[in-house]
């Protein structure tokens, strides 16, 4: 899915932007006027008739629009169907003097015939009969509104706006004035049209709610925006002529010919729209716009879809549809990153990467929601965020900027709230470096107390556990609600993602988030990839509200709430241990360790009376116990770029596609996430940069990229 903006909200931009959801885009319209607003000379689409009487001539491409936007409306305008009050099935006759070219392949319309000569009105040469919808624009419009409601691309709609839009100003954009006045003739049934060949147009409109439209005008290039009084009288003469039927039933008594005073005594209101044509018809043709996004050059294709004259209501569904097809075609020549991992590592980093946008999927074996494995480290964490740094001030960068995005993520009003638990924290530092301990005064509420013990040293602060279950779906619903794909496989070697082995599409650029699959994913193979193995139990004890943990050298034990009234404790830090299973010795140990730092992790009745809780009291609230194996790297995380290369084409040559390695994490996945997602897209960027400069030529065998 794709995030697209369309500017317009005009019949043809809401036509659009509908088409398009429907294919399950994010689409976001940008107007200046919308539905419901005050009617403006320069807000179009409420000024008009509107009527499906398609006057294409013989032009193709627009007698397709039209017939395909007929079907749509016609379906639209059955009893029951959510459109119908929008629409008056009616019957419709057209008089031609001389203009009958302009009106061909009407054969598809229901009940065509050909009108007998008794039938015409005064001066007409022929003439036709059918049933078509009329459509009452103050309600449409709004119902298109509420059907949309209910940007990796641009899809122009502008109108008459395309004249003077930054980045557009397609000068063959100009008006065409359309005056028409609005009477109250609930008893009008029929529509009836006469045209001539001096340009002359005239017009009978009904509408459902017993509005009829009197018209019209075609002033070319004319900018005058209000109605001029004497084209009313002219209107008002030239609808009587060809239906007298307009004028009030009193006004028709007796055989009386009514005037132009009779119909002024029922007009509701007169108003003018600029018809946005465009010298050469429609434009519907595919473009694309430039900027800098902190240096690094972007380009976003744009679809423009405007110059509809009078026929935006015609045509609006058809051109919608050749639009659509346009904007697939230029989705598929955006930038492709591929992410290889959906880890917690993984989700951020290609979240960050959608918001920068690009086209992002994601290749893995395993995603959030699956049966626990302890290949699948992400589910198993605590977590909470507690950072380990250790005096690295790289990684404590990552660390605090995790804090930052993950804190405002925490707030109340936040989409992510549930997946979080703001509390107070205490740490136990026993026998540690002053390093292990002096970088927490980033924290809310930092404290740093030295115990009488002088071997033990004692950090508050405030923070927040994360709901792994809840967090991990929900960086998964963000991503494919961005517009995020994803492909479940398991992956060989990296050059098969190059060559498109798995999508549609070869990447121009790919981040590897394997985690401890980066040991033995081909064409990374990573010996400094190491397991440290992580057992954990997960207790129901709700009423834990608080964090504690302790570090000494031989362990690192720590309680750590969720929002879910479930309990993390834990925990061991095994290096290179490979086990994948719980071993039941260790939860004994992991129970022994957490009473120690606090016996409120037992049962309420296993406490009272001041008795000692015991392991079988707390194993009595197991709800699972488990084991991750951390992706833990010698030299710490590996963010950097590298390149997989690969064979192409005849004659032979190699194609170089740039990597980004963002693995190795350890157990600081969660408290790491977004800083090092945030390093991993800006080094995208560079190598995406370093691609373009590299691929300006070829020395006949070889790409040359520098990275």
């Amino acid at each position: 899915m794709s995030q697209v903006v369309v500017i317009g909200a005009g019949v043809v931009g809401l036509s659009t932007a509908i088409r398009i959801q429907e294919l399950g885009h994010s689409v976001t319209i940008i107007a200046e006027c919308l539905p419901g607003d005050k009617k403006s000379i320069d807000y179009t689409s409420p000024w008009a008739g509107a009527h499906h009487v398609s006057i294409a001539g013989g032009d193709k491409r627009q007698q397709e629009m039209d017939r395909e936007t007929f079907k749509i409306m016609w379906k639209m305008s059955e009893p029951n169907d959510p459109a119908e009050k929008c629409f008056m099935r009616i019957p419709q006759q057209e008089h031609f003097c001389g203009t009958r070219e302009q009106y061909q392949a009407m054969e598809h319309m229901p009940e065509f015939r050909e009108l007998k000569k008794e039938e015409l009105v005064q001066a007409a040469d022929s003439g036709m009969a059918f049933n078509t919808v009329t459509i009452d624009t103050p309600t449409y419009l709004p119902y298109l509104l509420s059907t949309f409601l209910g940007k990796d691309a641009i899809v122009v709609c502008a109108g008459i706006g395309a004249r003077i839009l930054g980045g557009v100003e397609d000068k063959d954009v100009y008006p065409i004035r359309g005056q028409t006045v609005i009477v109250r003739a609930p008893w009008v049934k029929f529509g009836r049209t006469k045209s001539e060949s001096d340009g002359t147009w005239t017009y009978i409109i009904p509408r459902r709610s017993g509005d009829v439209i009197l018209g019209g005008t075609t002033g070319v290039n004319d900018w005058y925006p209000h109605p001029r009084p004497e084209t009313i009288d002219d209107i008002i003469s030239r609808t009587l002529a060809i239906a007298p039927e307009i004028a009030p039933p009193a006004s028709r008594e007796g055989g009386r010919k009514p005037t132009v005073e009779d119909v002024k005594s029922i007009i509701i209101e007169s108003g003018c729209g600029f018809r946005p044509a465009r010298k050469g018809g429609i434009r519907l043709e595919t473009g694309s716009v430039e900027w800098a996004d902190g240096g690094v050059k972007k380009e976003i294709p744009v679809v423009f879809n405007y110059g509809h004259g009078g026929y935006g209501y015609l045509s609006s569904w058809g051109s919608a549809k050749l639009a659509v097809d346009l904007l697939k075609g230029v989705l598929t020549t955006m930038t492709h990153v591929i992410v290889i991992g959906a880890g917690v590592v993984g989700l951020s980093t290609a979240l960050r990467l959608l918001e920068k946008r690009y086209d992002v999927t994601i290749i893995s074996e395993y995603f959030p929601g699956d049966r626990k494995t302890a290949e699948y480290t992400s589910p198993w964490a605590g977590a909470h965020h507690v950072s380990r740094a250790d005096g690295d001030k790289v990684q404590l960068a990552y660390d605090k900027r995790t804090f930052q995005v993950m804190w405002e993520m925490s707030e109340p009003d936040h989409p992510a709230a549930g997946c979080f638990m703001r509390l107070h924290q205490v740490e136990h530092f026993v026998d540690q470096h002053p390093s292990v301990y002096s970088s927490y005064d980033f924290m809310p509420g930092h404290m740093l107390i030295h115990d009488q013990n002088e071997s033990r040293v004692t950090v508050e602060f405030e923070t927040f556990t994360i709901d792994t279950s809840v967090y991990l779906p929900y960086l998964l619903s963000s991503f494919l609600g961005k517009g995020g794909r994803t492909i479940r496989s398991r992956v060989g070697h990296v050059s098969q993602v190059a060559q498109g082995a798995f999508t549609s599409f070869k990447p121009d650029a790919i981040v590897i988030c394997a985690g401890m699959g980066a040991r033995t994913l081909g064409g990374v193979e990573d010996p400094d990839i190491y397991p440290v193995r992580g057992q954990v139990s997960l207790i129901r004890a709700p009423w834990i509200k608080f964090g504690v943990s302790e570090t000494s050298k031989d362990n690192l034990s720590y309680i750590i709430p969720r929002q879910s009234g479930d309990v993390i404790i834990g925990g061991t830090y095994e290096e290179n241990d490979w086990y994948p299973h719980p071993r039941e010795s260790t939860i004994d140990d992991i129970i022994t360790r957490c009473l120690a730092l606090s016996p409120l992790i037992a049962p309420a009745g296993a406490r009272v009376h001041g008795r000692t809780p015991t392991i079988a009291d707390v194993k009595s609230i197991i709800v699972e116990s488990g084991v991750g194996l951390r992706p833990a790297r010698k030299g710490g995380v590996r963010l950097e770029v590298g390149s997989v290369q690969y064979v192409f084409g005849s004659p032979a040559f190699i194609c170089k596609v740039p990597v980004v390695y963002n693995y190795g994490h350890g157990g600081q996945g969660y408290q790491s996430s977004w800083g090092t997602a945030e390093k991993a897209v800006e080094l995208v960027e560079k190598a995406l940069i370093a691609v373009v400069e590299g691929y300006e030529s070829w020395d006949g065998r070889e790409r040359k990229v520098v990275v």
